[in-house]
C-alpha cells in the first residue's frame, strides 16, 4: 500500500470521524456510534491488512494509530478499542488459523508439509516444518 493510499485511506477515515462527532451531539447515543466506528472506520483500515501492512512505514504506521487514538478520545470508539497494532496481529492470527485449518483454502496448498518424528517432543502450534 502505498503513500497515496494511505494517506487517501486516512483522510476518508478523518472525515467518517469528523462526521460522526458531529451527528453524535445531534441524533445518536454513544452505543451506535461506537458501532458505526467499528464497521466503518475500524473495518476500512483492517480491510485486506495483511496484504498491505508489510509495506507501511513506522511514520505511516504511527499516522495510522493516530486515528484510532482519536476516536477513543473522541468517544466513538470504546474505551476497550485495541490498539491498531494488536488487531493487526490478530487479523494475521486469524488468517493464519483458517488457512492452518481448512483444507479447501487456496492458500493451504502453499504450506510446508506436516513434520513427522518419531520421538515425543514438545509440540508446536502448527506442526510443520520450517525452513531452515
Amino acid at each position: 500500500m502505498g503513500y497515496a493510499s494511505i494517506t487517501h485511506s486516512r483522510h476518508c477515515c478523518n472525515y467518517n470521524v469528523s462526521s460522526n462527532i458531529h451527528i453524535s451531539f445531534h441524533f445518536m447515543n454513544n452505543n451506535v456510534l461506537q458501532l458505526i466506528c467499528r464497521s466503518v472506520v475500524i473495518a476500512k483500515l483492517l480491510y485486506a491488512v495483511s496484504a498491505w501492512w508489510g509495506y507501511t512505514s513506522a511514520n505511516d504506521r504511527q499516522r495510522l494509530a493516530a486515528l484510532i487514538k482519536r476516536g477513543v478520545r473522541s468517544g466513538l470508539c470504546s474505551d476497550g478499542t485495541p490498539s491498531l497494532e494488536e488487531m493487526v496481529d490478530s487479523a494475521d492470527e486469524a488468517l493464519f488459523q483458517r488457512i492452518l485449518y481448512n483444507p479447501s483454502h487456496v492458500l493451504h496448498q502453499l504450506l510446508p508439509d506436516r513434520r513427522t518424528t518419531g520421538h515425543y517432543l514438545r509440540l508446536c502450534n502448527h506442526g510443520r516444518v520450517l525452513p531452515h
